[in-house]
């Protein structure tokens, strides 16, 4: 199994299934696409090519600004024997979501939570969206990590110039063909891309933070 895999990450959706929300028309994956690739048991996840912490910052902190999306993501085999899912259909490697600690605050307060996180799943770099705020959310992971004394993962900067679209879509393909899962339950995660359309104005973050590690963790997927 993974060894690197954090004690209580695995925690199945509550009757799963049961409280997703009804299908979205031109959602981006549907809630039974999630659950018939969900790995419900971390120790049927594989040892691991890459994992990568994907961050989609917010640059404010007031109650109605976006929260920071923080999502890891990790590239690997196929999920270990005993699983009972959906098989791939194609081979290649697979995409897992484990963790999702998005959350709203300061942006010293949102790169302590993603540096604290890069460290306890040994992330091999931080992906992180710079749309909003440009340099100045790299500058703050580097500078938060110093007063923290954090190791600072190697940070991969991405850009979503073309919408948020260009970086979602691939990773609904890799879901279509059976080769991405998300490990236990993360509702935020599902709920972003079960309920997202796209062409729609918003998206959520923990689906940019999603889409964001996994274009991090699967350059030619």
């Amino acid at each position: 199994g993974l060894g690197q895999f954090p004690e209580g990450k695995a925690q199945p959706r509550q009757e799963l299934g049961g409280d997703l929300l009804d299908e979205v028309e031109g959602a981006l994956v549907t809630a039974r696409l999630i659950d018939a690739t969900r790995v419900l048991d971390g120790e049927l996840v594989p040892m691991l090519r890459r994992v990568v912490v994907g961050v989609d910052p917010s640059v404010t902190s007031h109650d109605t600004s976006d929260a920071c999306g923080i999502v890891v993501a990790g590239l690997g085999p196929p999920p270990l024997h005993g699983w009972t899912g959906q098989r791939a259909e194609i081979e290649g490697p697979h995409l897992y979501y484990f963790a999702d600690h998005t959350m709203r605050g300061t942006p010293r307060a949102w790169a302590r939570r993603a540096l604290l996180v890069a460290e306890e799943w040994d992330a091999d770099a931080m992906v992180v969206e710079t749309n909003q705020g440009g340099d100045l959310c790299t500058t703050m992971l580097r500078m938060v990590a110093a007063e923290i004394e954090s190791r600072t993962p190697r940070i991969t900067k991405v850009t979503a110039s073309k919408g948020k679209y260009t970086r979602a879509e691939p990773v609904a393909g890799v879901f279509e063909q059976y080769r991405a899962h998300v490990v236990g339950g993360l509702p935020g995660v599902e709920d972003g891309f079960t309920g997202w359309v796209p062409g729609d104005d918003e998206s959520p973050n923990e689906l940019d933070g999603a889409a964001g590690g996994a274009g991090g963790v699967v350059p030619p997927l």
